[in-house]
């Protein structure tokens, strides 16, 4: 969807991908399911605009367990939001997501158990597309 700022007087394109919990946080919000959400402006990523909401506060720690279309992996966090709820990753990593076709994530919840989601990915390319300048 395309998100006007008329704050920082800019446009971005954001797409929002809803996962599901195979292990919910301790108290899950009502109707909320995790997300990965990712901006791009000006036909490039946006890191510090997209991340992966957990929907719990999560433990500081800098590295996520995955498993990426059966296979495991550690992916760098970049950071956590201010309010401890949501990872910032690098934007290598977000790409590396998108060309799967499953993810799964375990994040540490702060003082909780580990909360595991799952994602379905979609066909990467209307993000590429508006994420990438076109090589013409």
């Amino acid at each position: 969807m395309k998100v006007d700022d008329p704050l920082h007087g800019k446009s971005y394109e954001k797409f929002i991908l809803h996962g599901k919990y195979l292990t919910p946080p301790r108290v899950p919000g009502e109707g909320f399911s995790p997300s990965v959400v990712i901006v791009c402006s000006n036909h490039k990523f946006d890191s510090t605009g997209s991340y992966l909401a957990v929907g719990a506060v999560v433990a500081d720690n800098h590295t996520l367990v995955t498993r990426v279309d059966g296979k495991k992996k550690i992916i760098g966090v970049a950071g956590i939001s201010t309010d401890g709820t949501a990872l910032y990753l690098y934007a290598f990593e977000f790409k590396k997501l998108l060309q799967a076709h499953e993810v799964i994530i375990g994040v540490d919840e702060f003082l909780g158990p580990e909360v595991v989601m799952q994602f379905e990915m979609p066909d990467p390319s209307t993000v590429y597309a508006a994420c990438t300048k076109s090589k013409e």
